[in-house]
């Protein structure tokens, strides 16, 4: 789980106590755990900082699971012995902060003292751990000393960022640096804790190296001095608790360069040698070789009616004078794509459209003429000429001729083999399919990049070398320029060319238009997995997204292209969605009715799609109901009746809730009714059988039930079992995947379980079930009027003896009836009552004589599924 640095700062403050404590002895259910306290200030000049705003004083806490779902819930009591409870933060953690307007009022509410966290966890269970918040330890407020010399950047050159000396800073003390640009993207930041280069308290200067930044912007930085309180690792091995307090500086830093004035859109550069081929599985090419081509890309949107083109010009040398673009992907609504033709460097057998410039493009103003407007780029020099070096891949392969290491040179244009240079960022791999699409990328997401000094790769998927067409591989040099070298197998099937969709950010009209080669064109396309975020959708006809984002965050993507001859291909994308204003939903006018469903009204943005989530306990939120909005209001219904829950929590969330969950479902024999309308089972009754459960939410697509395999740990019986397909359930956009019955052992084991779900493995930490204990006898009475079922009773009954039960156990969450009749199968099936509740009634249509099977089911608190089976003759 990535998050942005000191947004609102507890990752890195964590760290603090990750570097004090050293390593953790074990993995625990939870990783980290803290209470900060802190301020933020501004800096607008050479003088003191001031708050930055007139509720700078925040009391903070965060809790961060190993793995999701393993954190359940989270409160901290204060030194008054008040608890204080943590909301959910969808990432598998929980987090709380309160904002005040003076360290009076702060230190009022969350006085100095012990704190105790307390986190119930799935395998850990309920752990408490002291943590002293006290003295308050706050640091120095950051001031930049080099503030002047800040707003005149000299972006080709290396520029020390200096601060004040923090008078009682520590070599325990930590300092971080982070640079955004002006939409809130990370450029550059400080090392984080433990690494090589982490700033310390003891540090007053940060290094931004030459050609981190650009001419001519404003960026903003903050600087963050923290103070550890207390830690602690021995209370919960595996987990590092932390109290800590924080100062956090934020200013902005300007570069120099010719101001471009108000720009539109995005310019890029895109350098690429001319492809190699493979020799076996070694990549080959002639040299000398140099780079080919390359073509500027300008991509815009928030606009309306995009011309058919635009022009590029360039720096003298660029080869581009006031020339149209040659690629386009215009009149698409809220935004479009162009791109220069290519610009090759040498004169022979150029392609149509192709440009000749004799040299390489250099720094300076690039200029995109839209419209009647003039958008300026001011670009360092790429130093193309400087950059020309080609990754020379080696292919591994494995016994069954799949691709086990991708491994690679570097070498020069006289093809001498060379180790990474100091230019080059990180390294990435595409792998390319014959029959359409990409089979894998690697290095291309920032949590699993390729460092320059690494110079193999092994695939995290299975890729068959007989599928391969080609393999890209490609550096990022520091600018942020791409150096790409291509490397042929066989001739390209229909492809899909698009290798990066554009930012989003919610609330702005988006448009971009994916693009393929190859193949018999056109082609159709289509979503084979994932969603879009809310409000945008994709063009079947000309592959365009299009829309307004509702919501925020990166969205996993697989398209499909279908040309004419119905060959396909795939391509995996992340559309990232940049946080941004954006309406709220509003529920109102809440009313049960007469069956107890709950109906509220959604004040919605049309063309945007919600799900209504409920809770019981405020921490695990279900889906219910998703939707797309077609007008601003709009009547909502939960499907499933809520009367039978003791408290029903609902909210509203813009977008789909993809959810998976894991249970059991055990099955008992009840007995039989005989001739008359009560069973009398034969106590005591046992379990006989058991199978297990894997439920979707949301899923863009869903496996045949014969892919879906289950693997219990050792004793359940179940090693990649498929899904039995008679008992499974796959519905629209939600699938139950039930595995075959087991009936040795009559009771599985807890532990990790495995659901290989779409080729992918989820594990889920399952309790040990407790179902022999946890088995209870409904023993229902049926209510006739003129020979059909009416209303059926039951009173609960011991399963070892029989007795009758004053009140339902407590672990019992919901009971159901469930009535099958010869020849028609399920016929009824009742809402999930409250244990309390021992009779359900409003029965119709439903002719005694035809009833086969009268199951009372139940649920209990692990969130399993009970089904005692009563047979009639």
């Amino acid at each position: 789980m990535k998050r942005s640095l000191f947004s609102p700062g507890f990752a890195a403050l964590a760290g603090l106590g990750l570097v004090l404590a050293g390593p953790a002895a074990r993995a625990a259910d939870v990783a980290q755990f803290n209470l900060l306290k802190g301020q933020t200030f501004l800096q607008t000049g050479t003088g003191a900082p001031v708050a930055s705003s007139p509720s700078n004083f925040v009391m903070q806490s965060e809790g961060n699971a190993q793995v999701m779902g393993a954190l359940t819930n989270m409160t901290f009591t204060k030194p008054s012995a008040q608890v204080v409870s943590l909301s959910a933060d969808g990432d598998g953690g929980f987090r709380f902060e309160q904002a005040f307007s003076s360290m009076a009022d702060l230190n009022t509410a969350f006085p100095g003292g012990t704190y105790t966290v307390t986190m119930q966890t799935v395998s850990d269970g309920t752990r408490a751990v002291a943590l002293l918040l006290d003295g308050d330890l706050y640091p120095d407020t950051p001031h930049i000393s080099n503030f002047t010399a800040a707003q005149a950047v000299v972006p080709s050159q290396d520029f020390t960022l200096t601060w004040d000396t923090w008078f009682s800073g520590t070599a325990q003390d930590i300092i971080q640096v982070r640079i955004v640009d002006g939409g809130n993207q990370d450029v550059f930041s400080s090392p984080e804790q433990g690494q090589p280069g982490a700033l310390t308290g003891l540090s007053t200067a940060f290094l931004i190296p030459a050609r981190k930044l650009r001419p001519g912007q404003t960026y903003g930085v903050e600087v963050v001095f923290g103070r550890s309180s207390d830690f602690n690792q021995s209370s919960y091995p595996g987990a590092t608790g932390l109290a800590a307090y924080f100062k956090r500086l934020q200013f902005q830093l300007v570069t120099t360069g010719t101001p471009t004035g108000p720009t539109a859109g995005e310019f890029e550069l895109v350098f690429n040698f001319f492809p190699g081929t493979f020799d076996g599985t070694n990549g080959s090419v002639s040299f000398p070789q140099y780079l080919g081509y390359y073509f500027a890309l300008y991509n815009i949107d928030n606009d309306t009616n995009y011309p058919a083109s635009v022009t590029f010009t360039g720096p003298g040398g660029s080869g581009l004078t006031n020339v149209p673009s040659q690629v386009n992907g215009s009149s698409f609504g809220s935004s479009a794509f162009y791109s220069s033709p290519a610009v090759f460097f040498s004169p022979g057998n150029l392609p149509q459209g192709a440009i000749y410039s004799p040299t390489q493009p250099s720094g300076g103003i690039y200029t995109v003429g839209y419209k009647t407007s003039n958008y300026m780029f001011n670009l360092l020099d790429p130093l193309a000429a400087d950059q020309q070096i080609l990754v020379v891949p080696t292919v591994v392969l494995s016994a069954t001729n799949t691709i086990q290491e991708i491994r690679w040179t570097y070498k020069t244009t006289n093809g001498a083999t060379v180790g990474p240079q100091a230019f080059m960022e990180n390294i990435e791999i595409r792998v390319n399919g014959t029959s359409g699409g990409r089979l894998y990328d690697g290095g291309n997401d920032y949590n699993s990049r390729i460092l320059p000094a690494v110079t193999n790769h092994t695939p995290t998927a299975s890729v068959p070398w007989t599928n391969v067409s080609s393999i890209q591989m490609l550096f990022v040099d520091t600018v942020g320029n791409q150096y790409v070298s291509y490397w042929d197998r066989a001739t390209q099937p229909v492809e899909i060319t698009t290798t990066g969709l554009p930012n989003a950010t919610q609330g702005t009209p988006y448009s971009f238009l994916l693009s393929s080669q190859g193949g018999t064109q056109p082609v159709s396309w289509s979503l084979l997995s994932g969603f879009l975020p809310s409000g945008l959708f994709l063009s079947a006809g000309t592959g365009e997204i299009l829309g307004t984002p509702g919501e925020n965050g990166s969205f996993p993507l697989t398209f499909q292209a279908r040309d004419t001859a119905q060959a396909v291909t795939n391509r995996a994308l992340t559309l990232f969605v940049a946080a941004g204003s954006f309406p709220a939903p509003v529920l109102t006018n809440a009313a049960r009715l007469g069956n107890g469903q709950l109906k509220v009204v959604l004040g919605a943005v049309s063309n945007q799609t919600y799900t209504l989530e409920s809770s019981t306990n405020l921490i695990n939120w279900v889906p219910r109901v998703t939707l797309l909005a077609t007008n601003a209001q709009m009547d909502l219904i939960d499907p499933d009746a809520l009367a039978m829950f003791p408290r029903l929590f609902y909210r509203m969330r813009i977008g789909r809730t993809f959810g998976t969950a894991f249970n059991f479902h055990f099955y008992a024999p009840g007995g039989n009714f005989g001739a008359g309308l009560t069973p009398t089972p034969g106590f005591p009754v046992a379990l006989n059988s058991y199978s297990a459960n894997f439920d979707t939410e949301n899923a863009r697509s869903n496996p045949p039930p014969a892919s879906v395999l289950f693997t219990g740990p050792n004793g359940s019986s179940l090693s990649s079992g498929p899904a039995d397909a008679q008992n499974s359930n796959l519905g629209y956009g939600e699938a139950r995947f039930q595995s075959a019955v087991v009936f040795n052992p009559v009771v599985p084991p807890g532990g990790a379980w495995t659901v290989n779900y779409h080729g992918s493995n989820l594990t889920f930490t399952v309790p040990a079930p407790q179902a022999a204990s946890r088995l209870v006898i409904p023993v229902p009475t049926a209510t006739l009027t003129g020979g059909n079922l009416t209303s059926v009773s039951w009173v609960y009954k011991d399963a070892t003896t029989g007795a009758t039960l004053g009140q339902p156990p407590g672990h019992l969450t919901g009971v159901q009836v469930q009535v099958d009749v010869q020849g028609q199968g399920r016929v009824y099936n009742s809402e999930n009552v409250p244990p309390g509740t021992t009779s359900v009634g409003g029965i119709s249509g439903v002719v005694w004589n035809d009833v086969v099977n009268l199951f009372m089911v139940y649920d209990d608190s692990l969130g399993n599924h009970y089904v005692v089976n009563f047979n009639r003759p």
